[in-house]
């Protein structure tokens, strides 16, 4: 069985500069089963892993996790949340993990990770502000309906109760 999972040659720590003053720092570790709780929705289909939907996983049980991950801003170390991320191979190269910078402003620092287990790819985002990260995306790049194929939404103007305002709200005295 460990045949068919993808081959690696990724070191299990990592630093990636993003800039002059930017660095992420990654430590990998082995994924060992047994020191999870693993849900399975389906014929062995893993959904969760420690009540977190599991990602880059291709359904397996996964090979390797992330045993630390941090951003280093102007020498301020900042955890990022990396729940649920698993497998973390650069989608282009086995060696390396892939971070790039999206922003750097007045609003704050914002880095995105891809990565791609074999059978599919995620992306990850943070954004670094006074220190604290916030995870704000984990996707299934693969998973994403198209633009052309996604449902239209219609936006409706609602009041302070959650009713339409089209609709008759409630009376008052």
């Amino acid at each position: 069985m460990l045949g068919a999972l993808p081959a690696h040659a990724l070191d299990l720590r990592q630093a990636i500069a993003l800039g002059e003053r930017i660095r992420i720092v990654a430590e990998l570790r082995d994924f060992v089963a047994n020191e999870h709780a693993l849900y399975y929705c389906g014929e062995e289909r893993l959904c969760l892993v420690d009540g977190y939907p599991a990602f880059g996983t291709g359904s397996a049980t996964p090979q390797l996790g992330f045993k630390q991950l941090v951003a280093v801003v102007d020498n301020i170390v900042v955890a990022l949340d990396h729940r649920g991320m698993y497998n973390p191979w650069s989608p282009d190269d086995r060696d390396a993990l892939r971070f790039t910078l999206v922003s750097d402003d007045e609003n704050g620092v914002r880095i995105r990770g891809e990565f791609a287990d074999g059978a599919a790819t995620y992306v990850a985002e943070w954004l670094l502000v006074g220190g604290v990260s916030a995870r704000v995306r984990l996707d299934c790049a693969q998973c994403r309906p198209s633009a052309e194929t996604a449902p239209s939404a219609e936006i409706a103007p609602v009041r302070d109760d959650g009713t339409p305002q089209s609709a008759p709200g409630p009376s008052k005295p």
